[in-house]
C-alpha cells in the first residue's frame, strides 16, 4: 500500500520535480569555446546564487574546481532535494534509496546552514509502510520556514510547546499528507501561523474533536479524503475558497459537521455531500424541514458543489435547502453517485423542478448538463426580469461512488 501512495503523494507535492541531469553530463555536451574560465570571475554573489541552482551533487561539488570556488557551497543557502542524489539511470529502488538517505545525511551534517528549500522524499527515517513514526519536535523551532509540507508521519505532540505568533511568523503555506495529529495540534499551528494564507489536509486524520479555523489570513483550504468529527470555520475572515472531497466522520453517526460561522468572503464551498456531511450555519443545523432565514444563508458564495446520490431519497429531499442557503451562487456542480446496479432516475422528476423553482426567480441563466463521457448539452430559459443580468451555469456529472 505504502509503495502506491507514497508516490503519489511526493508528486503532489509543489515544486517536485523529475531528477536533475548532473552538471558533468551537462559540461560533457557543451562545446569547449577558448578555455577561459569566465565564470569564476565573477563576484562570490553571482557565484552562490549559481551554487544555489545546481542539483546538490554538483553544488558539492564546485568546491574542488579552482580555490576560487572552495568554501562557497557551505557559505550559500542550501538547497536540498533528496531525488537529486538518485543515479542518472532513474534507479528508484530500495538500495538506491538508501543510499541517497545516507548522502542526504553526510549533507546535512556538513552545511551549516541556512536552509533555502529541502525537499525529502527519498530518505526513510523509520520503515515506509504505513503507520509512521512521530515527526521530530524540533520541526517546531524552525522560525524561518514559509512553505511546510508533511507525508506518512505522526504529528509531535505540541501539549507544552511555546504558543504565539512568533513561533511561525513567516510561514504561508502548510501541507499535510496521510499524517495522523491531535484536533489541539493543528489549534497550535493555526495559532503559530500569522501569516498563514493555505492549508491543505490530504489523507489525514484528526483525533479526536475535529477540524476548527481560525486564522486572519487563510485563504484557501483543501479538506482531502481526511477525517475528523468536524470541519468548523469559526473566524476566518480572508477565507474564499474551502475545497472538501471525500471527507467523513467515521464515529457513531458517520457524518461529518460541516459548520460555518464567519467567513464573509468565502466563494467557493464543495463537494457538500448529504450522505456524509451535516451542514450547519452559525447555531442553524440545516435540514429538509429548515426555514429560510437571515441566519441561515452564505450570500458570499459563488461556486458550489454537491454530491447526491438520486436514487436516495433523503438525499435528494436535502440539497433544494442545500441550496437556499447559497442565494448569490452563480455556478452549481453536482455530482450523481449511485453504486453500480442501482436505479439512478427515481427522483430526478421531483429534483429537477424545485432547482428551476429556486434559481429562476429573477435571474436570467443558462443551464449546462455534463454527462460522464464530458459532453455537453445547453438549456437557456428566459428570465422573468430582464432588467436582471446574471448567469447561472449548473454542470451535473455521473458518476459512481
Amino acid at each position: 500500500m505504502a509503495s502506491t501512495i507514497i508516490p503519489m503523494l511526493i508528486g503532489s507535492l509543489p515544486g517536485h520535480h523529475p531528477t536533475a541531469p548532473s552538471l558533468s553530463s551537462a559540461v560533457a555536451a557543451t562545446p569547449t569555446a577558448d578555455g577561459v574560465d569566465r565564470i569564476s570571475a565573477l563576484p562570490e554573489e553571482l557565484l552562490r546564487e549559481i551554487i544555489s541552482r545546481l542539483p546538490v551533487r554538483d553544488a558539492a561539488r564546485t568546491a574542488a574546481i579552482v580555490s576560487r570556488w572552495r568554501g562557497l557551497w557551505r557559505s550559500t543557502r542550501l538547497v536540498l532535494r533528496d531525488d537529486d542524489l538518485l543515479p542518472a539511470s532513474d534507479d528508484n529502488s530500495e538500495s538506491a534509496r538508501a543510499a541517497a538517505s545516507a548522502t542526504t545525511g553526510r549533507v546535512l551534517a556538513h552545511h551549516p546552514g541556512p536552509f533555502g528549500v529541502v525537499h525529502l522524499t527519498c530518505s526513510a527515517f523509520t520503515s515506509r509502510e504505513l503507520p509512521k513514526t512521530r515527526l521530530p519536535a524540533d520541526i517546531l523551532h524552525c522560525a524561518s520556514l514559509r512553505r511546510l509540507f508533511l507525508g506518512t508521519w505522526r504529528f509531535p505532540d505540541t501539549a507544552g510547546a511555546h504558543r504565539g505568533p512568533d513561533v511561525f511568523p513567516e510561514l504561508k503555506e502548510l501541507g499535510m499528507c496521510s499524517t495522523t495529529m491531535g484536533d489541539h495540534d493543528l489549534d497550535h499551528m493555526l495559532a503559530c501561523s500569522p501569516k498563514l494564507e493555505t492549508l491543505s489536509l490530504i489523507f489525514t486524520i484528526i483525533r479526536p474533536g475535529g477540524v476548527r479555523i481560525c486564522s486572519q489570513r487563510l485563504q484557501c483550504m483543501l479538506f482531502l479524503t481526511s477525517t475528523a468529527e468536524e470541519l468548523a470555520v469559526l473566524d476566518a475572515p480572508c477565507l474564499q475558497r474551502l475545497i472538501m472531497r471525500e471527507s467523513k466522520n467515521y464515529g457513531s453517526d458517520g457524518m461529518l459537521v460541516v459548520k460555518i460561522d464567519r467567513a464573509p468572503e468565502l466563494r467557493v464551498l464543495g463537494y457538500l455531500e448529504p450522505a456524509a456531511h451535516r451542514l450547519q450555519i452559525g447555531n442553524v443545523v440545516i435540514s429538509a424541514e429548515t426555514k429560510e432565514s437571515p441566519s441561515s444563508i452564505l450570500p458570499s458564495v459563488k461556486i458550489l458543489g454537491l454530491k447526491v446520490n438520486f436514487s436516495v431519497f433523503e438525499e435528494v429531499n436535502l440539497i433544494p435547502n442545500f441550496l437556499r442557503c447559497f442565494p448569490n451562487v452563480e455556478t452549481l456542480h453536482i455530482q450523481s453517485a449511485f453504486a453500480a446496479g442501482e436505479a439512478t432516475g427515481s427522483h430526478h422528476a421531483k429534483f429537477w423542478p424545485e432547482v428551476r423553482h429556486i434559481v429562476s426567480s429573477g435571474i436570467s441563466r443558462k443551464l449546462s448538463s455534463m454527462n460522464s463521457e464530458g459532453a455537453k448539452a445547453s438549456l437557456n430559459s428566459s428570465s422573468s426580469s430582464p432588467s436582471v443580468r446574471r448567469r447561472w451555469t449548473l454542470c451535473y456529472f455521473c458518476g459512481t461512488k
